[in-house]
């Protein structure tokens, strides 16, 4: 129990009894202070999968980029997906204990395994690095933990980016949100406060979340060495999905019109499981294969990033085309 507590400890939220990990803002100072619910409602995803819906009450997020400081409004902003940072303390912790996995004390460095994975993704960029210490027995025990939450954790946990991209209504941009905290409203707990440290991805419930993704048949539908596309969208389990797709692929670049199909899938051909060259998602590295078609309107089994990929066909390493695809969480009525 000690080791859970002091991974916790780092923590910069509460966590509360729904499950979603939130903290309460200092309250409202007289009426100047009442919150005023005109911003755009947005979804927040967190470090732990769950999700906070709010409306987003501040103006504006300001986002540092090599060509200068944009203050980008609140009410422009489909998308933010926030690079990786450490919850206060997390980081000056995790050093401490990566140094005691070479400690001289056979428990000590047994000790600071357990806690280090206790940290589970927080601590695998560190450890990644330990793996290079001149300290043969640092090395050795950081390539075992790293091995462990390779093993424990699914691949997307283990992603990590060093920069913010927030997604406007006409430009994306890449940079560094300096601010700690954003400020938004719910009804079940008022004004929250969110740690930036603790989230994952911001996205505008107004406009739906929109992504655009290209998928190419070369790469994703050859059966032997095809690859399931990463749209990066990430979803709960239980958020409903509107998918719709449009191109042309052949499956057979020497056969002509009559090898032709759209992201249904060519209705001469199958896979024995699939008509060939049919669109198909899942949600996570392991999830139910669906089909999508032309046009996927549902709620897809489990939760995780979106991956998709085509049907393969029976001529593999032969198909041309791409479909472009339109991806939209929670779509509006």
């Amino acid at each position: 129990m000690r080791t859970r507590l002091s991974c916790h400890r780092f923590a910069c939220v509460v966590v509360l009894a729904s499950g979603l990990m939130v903290q309460a803002a200092d309250p409202p100072k007289g009426p100047t202070s009442l919150v005023k619910l005109s911003g755009p409602p947005v979804e927040m995803r967190l470090g732990d999968g769950s999700t906070v819906r709010m409306t987003f009450t501040q103006p504006n997020i300001e986002l540092v980029t090599k060509y200068g400081r944009l203050t980008i409004p609140a009410a422009e902003i489909r998308r933010v997906e926030f690079g990786f940072r450490y919850p206060e303390g997390a980081e000056a912790k995790i050093g401490e204990l990566i140094a005691r996995l070479g400690d001289g004390n056979f428990k000590k460095r047994e000790t600071a395994s357990v806690e280090l994975l206790a940290f589970r993704e927080m601590a695998y960029p560190a450890l990644k690095s330990a793996m290079k210490s001149s300290d043969a027995e640092t090395a050795k025990r950081a390539s075992e933990l790293v091995a462990k939450l390779e093993d424990k954790l699914p691949p997307e946990k283990l992603k990590f980016r060093d920069f913010d991209q927030i997604v406007a209504i006409d430009f994306t941009a890449r940079g560094k949100i300096e601010a700690k905290t954003l400020l938004g409203h719910t009804p079940y707990f008022g004004e929250v406060k969110l740690e930036i440290a603790e989230l994952r991805s911001l996205r505008s419930v107004a406009f739906g979340g929109e992504t655009t993704v290209q998928i190419d048949s070369t790469k994703h539908l050859d059966a032997v060495h095809s690859e399931w596309l990463d749209t990066e969208v990430e979803l709960g389990g239980d958020t409903p999905l509107e998918i719709v797709a449009s191109g042309r692929v052949g499956l057979h670049r020497d056969g002509g019109a009559e090898y032709m199909c759209g992201p249904k899938g060519h209705p001469s051909y199958s896979n024995g499981t699939h008509l060939a060259g049919a669109l198909l998602g899942r949600l996570g590295n392991s999830g139910e294969i669906f089909v999508i078609g032309e046009k996927y309107n549902g709620v897809p089994k489990g939760s995780g990033r979106l991956f998709i990929r085509m049907a393969h066909s029976q001529w593999p390493g032969l198909a041309t085309g791409s479909y472009k695809v339109v991806i939209t969480p929670n779509p509006l009525k």
